[in-house]
């Protein structure tokens, strides 16, 4: 399932054209959209809508992360090469989660203070891409996102201050994985969205408004994820329940749209 934001969302959707507001709003707040962002969702009222977006789209242009292009009355929006970094970076973190190879990859870093800012940034982006933490400044996935960690480094000038490491055996891996991520708080999560799948009621609701409902289910549930390892299957310790409550939320989706059929 995807982890995107609705920020990184807007920037994959202008990566291969060039959009206008309009343009965007009318594909996020479309039902039927593979782009339907539920955070927008359409019971608010169109001008407090027009406001959400232009709030996401602001921020995107303030960072630097999308440019104006006038052309002739209409202004387009398209990804910066900041932005296009953001999308690359997005992109990678779903692309790999998958396959174990069997190998372990660990970050250390010894970051001098002069650097905060850049170290505290790179706490930040380990714990995107699912890094457990084994000590303060050493870092452990069971995924290889080095070529990322290092690009990430050299632009913040601390790249001599990291060492990668790859580990072929750790010792007693189900301790590691108890320590490292906290599962316990992820399964509490979980808990409370599969609790609330099941007393959802689309009875008396029309089809737009069940596909509300739906998504914004599934933004939860992307929430929680943003904050799950998604370790390969034979990693997960007993009683995780991301998979059980990605399977609550693909039933509810075959039961939206059996009852459409109907």
């Amino acid at each position: 399932m995807s982890i995107l934001t609705l920020r990184e969302k807007i920037l994959i959707f202008l990566k291969n054209c060039d959009l206008t507001f309009e343009d965007i709003l009318e594909a996020l707040l479309d039902p039927y959209s593979f782009w339907r962002e539920a955070s927008l969702d359409s019971s608010r009222g169109y001008s407090d809508l027009r406001k959400a977006l232009r709030k996401e789209l602001l921020f995107l242009q303030k960072h630097g992360y999308i440019n104006d292009i006038v052309t002739g009355k209409k202004v387009y929006l398209k990804p910066s090469l900041k932005g296009e970094d953001r999308i690359n970076w997005s992109l990678s973190i779903e692309k790999k989660k998958g396959k174990w190879i069997g190998k372990w990859f660990i970050v250390v870093f010894d970051i001098p203070e002069k650097y905060r800012g850049a170290r505290d940034n790179l706490r930040i982006k380990l714990r995107e891409l699912g890094f457990g933490m084994l000590q303060n400044s050493v870092f452990i996935n069971p995924y290889n996102y080095f070529k990322e960690l290092k690009s990430l480094a050299e632009r913040n000038q601390i790249r001599p201050y990291l060492r990668f490491i790859v580990a072929d055996k750790i010792d007693d891996p189900g301790y590691l994985i108890q320590t490292s991520w906290d599962f316990q708080g992820l399964n509490i999560k979980y808990e409370k969205f599969m609790a609330k799948c099941c007393n959802l009621k689309f009875r008396g609701l029309n089809f737009v408004k069940r596909i509300i409902m739906f998504k914004e289910l599934e933004k939860e549930l992307m929430h929680i994820g943003r904050h799950d390892p998604r370790l390969p299957n034979k990693l997960c310790p007993q009683g995780y329940l991301g998979h059980k409550a990605q399977e609550y939320l693909k039933r509810i989706e075959k039961r939206l749209f059996k009852e459409r059929k109907k």
